[in-house]
């Protein structure tokens, strides 16, 4: 087949994807080695040569606009902005080539007429292999315009999941990636999930990586009692969660001194116990990160990865927040003849999960059936934004007391036209629960339950039923995550509720797009007790700011609240879920802290029949109370 001719300009104006072409100009035959490079960025070609004769070969070859040119057309070495292609290597190979084939070839890197920025899997460390590139090309060219963008970044997702032995993606690999991600969007099309109730002993857990700096999936010892390196390694990678948000703060990003001049944010350089130690005696005020620990009787000390110092706060600023054994803190000031003078004590920033997406990607960390997040899902946006649903969340329903149900059927009564989606009842589900007789207690009460909303068969039918453990709920052991109801309380409401759902302490559940973490506990009361300084007015607000700032749902001490170290990872808060509900017997709160809204519905026993609802497609979070009858 004879090799085809075909116009610069010709070039520029097709919908061939096309963003460099090695060519050899049909007038010049002496020069035997030829390399023509098409920019995209500023439409020009750039002219460069391994064997050169004269300047004037130079000149002629750069000048000459509109030559019809032979495209030969394999790439062989990829630059940052442009595609090199030796013309000689390629000769080698015969020059009776199809245009038509090598200019769906002829692709790769900057491909801005394509709308195909591969710089994206430089970005997240996965270099393409030249077969992958045109393979992705060619993939890109089926794919709508609109969806483009969307669909390259689930298609990174998919690979960054995946544990790689090197940086290089072939088209082998890359194929296998791409047919996942086809079914997995086919999948979506038809089987999408509304909702999700999540277990906790079912959640994946993800570690950060310094070396690899991302979060990588890390295998459960289901050992529930796991070992004492387990235990140490709980509060390593709670402080490398922290250390990584922390350091990109605005406070302590790294910027060059001109910007910093300029800036009126003041800027710190965050150090570790090793290099404060290592400066001597004395030191400048420096501003450390790590975690609050009592290993003397009297004085607390501070501990990292690195080192650990004892700490003096006698003259310390304690910000927002609260401050006890085991919390991670931010703490400023100098260090004295092998003491840590303080003059300030925060916790480390928040960060919305916005902001923590932008720089780890979509990938899911609940544990649901979807591989990436639920933040992705248009088709769930779109349904989240239109309904009308909403949640109602209650603590402390105490199934044995009379008041108690007669409050829960006025509740059914004023739902019974327009049933919510869900109604979220947490405990402790008995006033008494007694030791002998508990589990005969608890199924009587149950039983009541579902003698009551049997009245309500629009309720049954359409609502979901989600019963969370509190505290005093006696049928497991009081170690966290607790386990759900036994199956017995399950038979006893199954034959009355469609949608139920015996829940862990903590669960997550998934609504549309949506994350809501529940968790029952008194945190505030053993805030109070243990905290080093007792802030002055506003508990509630620093009880939120704590749970936040420290990620974690019950970052107290473990002799406070005992937690299964192989599954600490299931309180994590992070990234930040859309809502946190605390069921605390405090009274009724709600805040919001780097676009995470947080309440406590209250205790409806005690506080006078409080509860919350929730309504997703406006995030709004209504106050209600039922009032005496």
């Amino acid at each position: 087949m004879a090799a085809s001719w075909l116009c610069i300009n010709e070039l520029f104006s097709s919908n061939a994807s096309v963003i460099c072409i090695v060519a050899r100009i049909q007038s010049i035959n002496s020069i035997q080695r030829t390399l023509i490079l098409y920019d995209n960025d500023d439409n020009t070609l750039h002219v460069s040569f391994v064997n050169l004769r004269t300047p004037s070969d130079i000149q002629s070859l750069a000048l000459l606009p509109g030559q019809y040119i032979q495209v030969y057309g394999k790439v062989i070495r990829q630059g940052a902005n442009i595609i090199r292609v030796d013309a000689q290597i390629i000769r080698q190979l015969g020059i009776d080539l199809d245009i038509n084939e090598y200019i769906k070839g002829l692709i790769l890197m900057r491909n801005y007429m394509a709308n195909v920025d591969i710089t994206a899997f430089r970005l997240r460390g996965l270099d393409l292999k030249f077969d992958a590139s045109q393979y992705l090309v060619e993939l890109a060219s089926t794919v709508p315009s609109a969806s483009l963008i969307s669909w390259l970044d689930q298609l990174i997702d998919l690979l960054t999941k995946r544990n790689l032995s090197s940086s290089t993606v072939d088209k082998t690999l890359l194929t296998n990636v791409v047919q996942e991600l086809r079914a997995q969007l086919s999948n979506d099309s038809h089987n999408e999930a509304l909702f999700s109730v999540l277990n906790a002993f079912s959640m994946p857990k993800f570690i950060y990586s310094r070396s690899m700096k991302k979060f990588i999936e890390k295998e459960i010892d289901n050992d529930l009692f796991g070992s004492a390196r387990t235990r140490s390694e709980v509060f390593w990678e709670r402080y490398d969660l922290l250390s990584q948000r922390t350091l990109r703060h605005d406070v302590f990003s790294q910027v060059n001194l001109a910007s910093v001049s300029t800036n009126k944010v003041q800027k710190y350089q965050l150090k570790t116990i090793e290099h404060l130690l290592a400066a001597g005696s004395k030191s400048e005020k420096v501003v450390l990160l790590g975690m609050l620990s009592q290993l003397h009787e009297t004085k607390y000390d501070l501990q990292d990865p690195t080192g650990v110092i004892s700490l003096n706060l006698d003259n310390a600023t304690f910000h927002p927040g609260f401050y006890f054994e085991n919390c991670f803190v931010l703490v400023e000031g100098q260090i004295d003849d092998g003491i840590f003078n303080v003059s300030g004590i925060g916790l480390p920033p928040p960060e919305s999960a916005q902001s923590t997406r932008s720089y780890f990607g979509e990938i899911n960390i609940t544990g649901n059936t979807h591989d990436q997040s639920a933040k992705t899902k248009i088709r769930l946006k779109e349904i989240e934004q239109k309904s009308d649903d909403a949640f109602v969340f209650l603590s402390d329903v105490w199934l044995d007391d009379k008041k108690v149900m007669e409050r829960i059927e006025q509740l059914f009564d004023g739902f019974a036209d327009q049933p919510p989606f869900a109604f979220i009842f947490c405990g402790n589900f008995l006033s008494r629960p007694t030791a002998n007789l508990y589990i005969n207690d608890l199924s009587d009460a149950f039983k009541n339950f579902a003698k009551l909303v049997a009245k309500y068969p629009d309720i049954c039918e359409r609502a979901h039923f989600i019963f969370v453990p509190g505290p005093q709920d006696r049928h497991a052991p009081k170690i966290y995550p607790r386990a759900p109801f036994p199956p017995s309380i399950n038979d006893i409401l199954k034959k009355r509720i469609r949608h139920l759902h015996l829940a862990t302490n903590p669960v997550r559940l998934q609504y549309c797009t949506q994350e809501i973490v529940i968790f029952r506990e008194d945190l505030l009361q053993k805030l109070c007790r243990y905290c080093i300084k007792l802030p002055s007015d506003n508990l509630p607000m620093h009880l939120c700011h704590t749970l936040v700032t420290q990620a974690h749902l019950s970052p107290l001490p473990v002799y406070m609240t005992p937690i299964y170290w192989s599954f600490d990872h299931a309180l994590h808060l992070y990234p930040l879920p859309d809502l946190i509900v605390v069921c605390d017997k405090f009274k009724s709160i709600t805040d919001t802290i780097a676009d995470c809204t947080i309440i406590n519905p209250g205790s409806f026993a005690i506080n006078k029949y409080c509860f919350k609802v929730y309504l997703p497609a406006t995030r709004e979070i209504e106050d209600s109370q039922i009032t005496n009858m």
